[in-house]
């Protein structure tokens, strides 16, 4: 049993937590632990014994805000999973942070830590810190309840503050960081993790394999991912632009003296039937855009998700294999204690497979909707050059030569966009024979992976 003394007891120490390491634990419902590895009782240093059985909430640090809580809760309740940074205490009164990601699993919860040091977390160390103190203030003149709620709304908008529309955007990006810090640290240090000698399942190391790679090419994924974004809005301007130029030029050519605006109609009238085709290309572009854009979005949570799940369970079958299956005190066997792993991770690689799958073909879709719009362009082009030569040979047709100097201007910037559209896809599709070998090796997932190495 755990003394109060125990629980009050703060020092200003840190706690050794290498950048290497992860830990987990897994809790009922309520929030009671049920498993904890080796690593999470080191570093809490309590005993496994003094764990199991224990509300998670015995390694809460008061430095912590009860609204970070109160989102965790209301995230998991919604069997939605989690990512939080948190400051815990150890059973001697000093303190380790963590970034968390938790999962709503069977009957309970499943935790997975990471040692966190990006430079969002020490943006995310200040916040807390004012958060905390604005909780308290209000719970000081509210209540308990009111203060955390208002502390809730305080600590959103101060990552609104800080580039982040939601909580959602926040914890996943922090999430990566996290993710990416740690991969470069190892790098830096050299490290690779060995594995004991049959402690983990050949396939198991080939879908971590693969994910690394995956991983290594988020970045140009989420490069790809915000210039869709960027330039969906722009296409469906262009369009509209395009409308509007050709609808001024039919009604300036129609203001002209008999026959004099007959070339300049019929120059307009082109631009107005091009413009509608364009519009309905540029239209099919942005949807597939949009399309496109949240496959991207929805197969980047995804890799990062299953990266740490993975390893997770790699790491904790080499602790196993390391201290053996006796070793453990809870009451869940060791055995089940891995499927709970595997069942975090194996439906994700299975949804990975069929995400990346679509990628190709997605990119080359893609890649044929802009060649369209370079095709309708160059059309434009022809128009522009046919309206200057009919504006030149009319006195009074300054609003002319206007409208084509703006249509000019709009093809100009519709081509340098969809240029450097073009050199993302293409970039991306540079990394078709990844995303394909990847569909293969992670579809293994969909017909269910064994502990014992089969699938």
């Amino acid at each position: 049993m755990i003394s109060t003394k125990e629980q009050q007891l703060t020092v200003d120490k840190e706690r050794l937590f290498r950048m290497e390491e992860l830990f987990f634990s897994t809790t009922d419902s309520k929030g009671v632990i049920t498993f904890a590895n080796e690593v999470f009782t080191r570093i809490s240093g309590y005993t496994e014994k003094e764990l199991i059985g224990q509300p998670h909430n015995i390694i809460r640090h008061p430095d912590m805000p009860r609204a970070v809580f109160f989102l965790l809760w209301d995230y998991i309740k919604k069997g939605e999973p989690m990512a939080a940074y948190v400051k815990n205490k150890a059973k001697d009164g000093s303190h380790y942070w963590v970034m968390a990601l938790v999962f709503p699993h069977r009957e309970g919860y499943l935790s997975i830590r990471l040692k966190p040091g990006s430079d969002l977390f020490k943006e995310v160390k200040k916040i807390y810190k004012k958060t905390l103190t604005y909780e308290r203030d209000q719970s000081s003149l509210h209540g308990s309840k009111k203060g955390m709620m208002a502390a809730v709304d305080y600590l959103q908008e101060r990552l609104k503050e800080v580039g982040f529309e939601s909580y959602d955007r926040f914890m996943w990006i922090a999430l990566e960081n996290e993710m990416r810090n740690r991969e470069l640290e190892l790098r830096k240090k050299n490290y690779t993790r060995k594995n004991s000698n049959g402690a983990v399942p050949p396939y198991l190391l080939s879908f971590e394999n693969h994910l690394v790679k995956l991983f290594d090419h988020l970045k140009s994924l989420k490069d790809l991912h915000a210039k869709l974004i960027e330039h969906a809005g722009y296409i469906l301007q262009l369009s509209r632009s395009i409308r509007m130029l050709s609808l001024n030029a039919q009604v300036g050519s129609s203001r002209l003296d008999d026959g004099e605006g007959d070339s300049l109609s019929a120059v307009a009238g082109q631009m107005g039937e091009q413009s509608m085709g364009g519009e309905r290309m540029l239209a099919e572009l942005q949807k597939h855009v949009t399309v496109l854009s949240r496959l991207l979005n929805k197969v980047n949570f995804d890799i990062i998700t299953a990266k740490l799940q993975v390893e997770m369970s790699t790491i904790f079958m080499n602790e196993i294999h390391e201290k053996g299956s006796n070793a453990y005190l809870s009451d869940i066997p060791v055995p089940e204690v891995v499927d709970l792993l595997k069942e975090a991770y194996a439906p994700r690689l299975s949804l990975i497979a069929d995400e990346v799958g679509q990628i190709p073909s997605s990119l080359r879709e893609l890649r044929s909707r802009v060649y369209e719009i370079e095709r309708f362009l160059y059309v434009l082009r022809f128009i522009h050059s046919a309206g200057k030569i009919e504006v030149a040979r009319l006195e009074d047709a300054t609003s002319f030569a206007n409208t084509f100097q703006e249509l000019i201007r709009e093809v100009n910037t519709a081509d340098g966009k969809l240029k450097e559209l073009s050199g993302y896809i293409e970039e991306n599709q540079r990394m078709n024979p990844v995303f394909l070998e990847s569909e293969r090796v992670l579809s293994i997932a969909r017909n269910g992976v064994h502990v014992n190495g089969s699938a």
